[in-house]
């Protein structure tokens, strides 16, 4: 499993857009769709099989994915907001260095901009709406790992931040949380 984790990591910084731009992500998402399946090719076989077994209308196999997973993103969301908020604590007693700024900030916009897409996702309960941020909460820790890697300017990363936060407002247009109104102050930066 291990050695699974490591080739799919691998797969995933390789396809991680090179530049912030909607096309370098269209491009990325349409990869990591290839590749997940090939790598779960015999998952999405099983489930196919049961929906032919069953004849289950599409909404309602949408509906019973979005069971299966639900559980999971709200798990997922409850770290990343559990990160988040260790992070702002540690600011506020001071321990994050001058020198560390630029990476507190990419860290908090980074895990913010993930809760705020599962929180959608599990706000909405919305096949459609899953499919089109998901690629981004999978493709942005990526794209920040690949700008590390490379040791190219975390600036970059801001223009990453913009195109996520306008396709957030793009899919769910009504702020209907708080953190939605901070999409605002991202696009303004």
């Amino acid at each position: 499993m291990k050695e699974k984790e490591d080739v799919l990591f691998k797969k995933l910084l390789e396809l991680a857009p090179d530049v912030p731009s909607e096309e370098a992500y269209t491009r990325a998402m349409e990869e990591l769709s290839k590749i997940l399946e090939i790598e779960f090719q015999e998952d999405l076989s099983k489930m196919i099989n049961i929906a032919d077994n069953e004849i289950y209308p599409v909404e309602e196999l949408q509906e019973k994915i979005l069971n299966i997973l639900i559980p999971h993103f709200v798990e997922v969301k409850q770290k990343i907001d559990n990160d988040a908020k260790a992070l702002w604590e540690k600011a506020l007693r001071g321990e994050i260095k001058i020198k560390d700024i630029e990476k507190f900030e990419i860290m908090d916009k980074s895990l913010f901009l993930g809760s705020n897409i599962l929180g959608i996702i599990l706000e909405t309960r919305d096949f459609e709406v899953m499919n089109k941020l998901l690629p981004y909460f999978v493709l942005l820790p990526a794209r920040i790992m690949k700008v590390i890697f490379n040791n190219k300017d975390l600036s970059e990363l801001q223009e990453d931040f913009k195109l996520i936060a306008r396709k957030i407002k793009e899919v769910h247009p009504q702020p209907t949380t708080v953190d939605d109104y901070f999409l605002e102050e991202l696009l303004e930066k």
